[in-house]
């Protein structure tokens, strides 16, 4: 997910293996979503909302911070 403005991520329920978030003005989670392998944060945010986020027990994630979450 990269660009400058806010962008909408639906994967009703579905995996998708590898995430990287490169966007100031933030992803905005729109079903839930599960990341099967990699989470990488550049830049920005995931906003849930009410919707569920989940990362499997074998993923990594990296570059998240008070900036990136």
């Amino acid at each position: 997910m990269k660009g400058s403005n806010a962008q909408n991520l639906t994967m009703s329920g579905f995996s998708i293996p590898n995430l990287q978030v490169d966007n100031t003005s933030n992803v905005n989670l729109t079903g839930a979503t599960r990341v099967s392998s990699s989470l990488t944060f550049t830049n920005g945010k995931i906003v849930l909302g009410a919707n569920s986020f989940v990362l499997a027990s074998t993923a990594t994630f990296s570059g998240a911070g008070a900036g990136n979450f």
